[in-house]
C-alpha cells in the first residue's frame, strides 16, 4: 500500500484528501498542528465562507491574484470555480451568488463546507496538536518528522503534500531548503489599517460608514521609510512569530508581484497599487473590500514601510473630473438656498459628506451653495477625487489572515503541483508564494491546487 502524509490540515489539505477518498491502495495520514482540520474555512467570511469566485472562469488571473497569476492561468482552467461549485453541490452544499460573484453556502454557515469536506475524507487518518517538522528523503522514499505534546515519532511516506498554509516553521522550511528549494520572503496581506487621526474627536462619527464605490491607491512608500523586513521584524506580532524574516524586496517588478489593475484590469505604468469597491470606516481607519484589496496588492511595499502610507481615495472613481466640476455648478443653481450640509449632490453617504469631505475642504457645513466660492468648490471637487490619508498600522487580525510569501513557484511544476527538484513531493494552497484579493479566490487556489496534486498522486498509485 502507497502512504501519502499531508502537512496541513486546512483547506489545501483536505480538500486533496476528499479528491483522493476512492483512491484504493492509498493510506492518507493528515498531520495538523491545531486543534481540529479547517480552521480558517471555518472562520473565512465572518463564518459564512465565501469558498469561490465565479469570475474566476471570466476574467483573467491577474484581476484577482498579486503574486502567482501567472501560474494559476492553466490550473484555474482544470478546476475552476464551475467545477468546484459543482463538486460542494454534489457533497450536499447548496450554494448561492452574491455581488461580485462571491458563492456562499446558502444556510449561511461555514461549518457545511467543511463537513462536505471531512466526509469526502473520511478515509484519511487525522493527527490533530500534531506539527511536523522536518520532512526528509531516505532512498526511494520520505520521512515525516513529527512532533505531539512533546512527543516525536517518524512518518514514512511515497508521496508527501505541504500544505501548511502561510506560516512556515522554521524548522520545516529549513528541511525543505535542504532538498533544495528556496523561498520569497513573508508578509501579511488582505487586512484591515489604522489611520492617523482615528483616535481624534470626529472619527467616530465617519465608524460604520460605507461608501459603495470608492477607488484607493498607494503611489510609492513614505520618504525616508526603512525596511522593516531588514531590521529583522522588530516588533512581532502573533503572525510573525514563526517567521523567518528574508531579504527586503519591493512589489513594483515581476518578482513575484504583478502591477495592480484597475477595476477594468488595465495595468498603470507607474506601478502605483491600486483597488476599487466598498470602503468601510472602523472605529480604528478603513476596512471594506476596497482596504483589503489594496493591503493585498501592496502588501511588501507596506512592510517595508513598517505600514506607514500616504492613501488617497476618490470617491467617485465612475466620473471624470469635468463631471464631478458640473455636479458642483448644478448644485449652485439647484440648491442655491440649502446649507451645504443639508444638500449633498453626490452618491456617497450624508455622513462622510458632512463630517469628512466638507471639513477636509475647509468649507463651513453651514454656507449655503449660492455662497460658495469658485475656490471653495475646487477643494470640494479635489477632496472628492483626492482624499488623502495616512496610514499607521495594520489592524490585528481575528483568526482570518492570508499571507505572500513562501515557497517559490518557479520551483513547482503546476500541471501536477509536484517539486521540480525532489519527485512525489507536493505544494498546495497558500505555502506557495500565491494569494489572492478577498472575494473567495484564495479559498479557489486552494481548491484547485490540491484537485491537481490529487490527480497526480492518483495517476501514481
Amino acid at each position: 500500500m502507497k502512504r501519502l502524509a499531508i502537512i496541513g490540515g486546512g483547506a489545501a489539505g483536505m480538500f486533496c484528501a476528499a479528491m483522493l477518498e476512492n483512491a484504493r491502495g492509498l493510506r492518507i495520514d493528515v498531520l495538523e498542528r491545531s486543534g481540529a482540520p479547517l480552521q480558517k474555512v471555518l472562520a473565512s467570511g465572518g463564518g459564512r465562507c465565501n469558498f469561490t469566485n465565479l469570475k474566476i472562469d471570466f476574467e483573467p488571473p491577474k484581476n484577482f491574484y498579486p503574486r502567482g497569476a501567472s501560474k494559476l492561468r492553466k490550473p484555474l482552467r482544470h478546476f475552476g470555480a464551475a467545477q468546484c461549485a459543482k463538486w460542494f453541490r454534489e457533497a450536499g452544499v447548496e450554494w448561492r451568488e452574491e455581488d461580485g460573484g462571491r458563492v456562499f453556502p446558502k444556510s449561511g454557515r461555514s461549518s457545511c463546507v467543511a463537513s462536505a469536506i471531512l466526509r469526502a475524507a473520511k478515509g484519511a487518518r487525522i493527527f490533530t496538536k500534531t506539527a511536523a517538522v522536518a520532512v526528509s528523503r531516505r532512498g526511494g522514499e520520505y520521512e515525516v518528522l513529527a512532533r505531539s505534546e512533546g512527543r516525536e515519532t517518524r512518518l514514512k511516506a511515497d508521496f508527501v503534500l505541504v500544505a501548511c498554509g502561510g506560516i512556515w516553521t522554521k524548522e520545516l522550511k529549513r528541511s525543505l531548503e535542504a532538498l533544495g528549494h528556496s523561498f520569497a520572503p513573508p508578509a501579511p496581506s488582505l487586512f484591515a489599517m489604522r489611520m492617523a487621526g482615528a483616535d481624534k474627536p470626529g472619527w467616530e462619527k465617519l465608524a460604520g460608514i460605507s461608501a459603495e464605490d470608492a477607488a484607493l491607491k498607494i503611489a510609492a512608500a513614505p520618504a525616508g521609510a526603512e525596511s522593516a523586513r531588514a531590521r529583522q521584524f522588530p516588533r512581532r506580532g502573533k503572525m510573525e512569530a514563526d517567521i523567518e524574516s528574508g531579504k527586503a524586496e519591493t512589489d513594483t517588478g515581476d518578482a513575484g508581484a504583478e502591477p495592480a489593475p484597475t477595476k477594468r484590469g488595465q495595468n498603470p505604468s507607474n506601478a502605483q497599487y491600486r483597488s476599487r469597491g466598498a470602503l468601510l470606516f472602523t472605529h480604528f481607519g478603513i476596512s471594506g473590500p476596497a482596504a483589503l484589496e489594496l493591503s493585498s496588492r501592496a502588501a511588501r511595499l507596506l512592510q517595508d514601510s513598517e505600514y506607514r502610507a500616504e492613501i488617497t481615495a476618490d470617491f467617485l472613481p465612475s466620473q471624470t473630473r469635468e463631471q464631478t466640476a458640473q455636479s458642483i455648478s448644478k448644485a449652485r443653481t439647484n440648491f442655491a438656498r440649502s446649507k451645504l450640509k443639508n444638500a449633498n449632490p453626490f452618491p456617497i453617504p450624508a455622513r462622510l459628506w458632512e463630517g469628512l469631505i466638507l471639513p477636509n475642504a475647509g468649507i463651513d457645513s453651514e454656507k449655503t451653495w449660492a455662497n460658495l466660492s469658485k475656490s471653495e468648490g475646487n477643494s470640494l471637487a479635489e477632496q472628492m477625487r483626492e482624499t488623502k490619508f495616512e496610514c499607521v498600522g495594520r489592524a490585528p487580525n481575528k483568526g482570518e489572515f492570508v499571507t505572500c510569501g513562501g515557497l517559490n513557484c518557479d520551483e513547482a511544476d503546476f500541471s501536477k503541483m509536484e517539486s521540480k527538484i525532489c519527485p512525489n513531493l507536493f505544494f498546495a494552497g497558500e505555502c506557495l508564494d500565491i494569494d489572492a484579493i478577498t472575494g473567495g479566490f484564495n479559498l479557489q487556489a486552494a481548491w484547485t491546487t490540491a484537485k491537481i496534486c490529487a490527480d497526480a498522486i492518483a495517476a501514481r498509485i
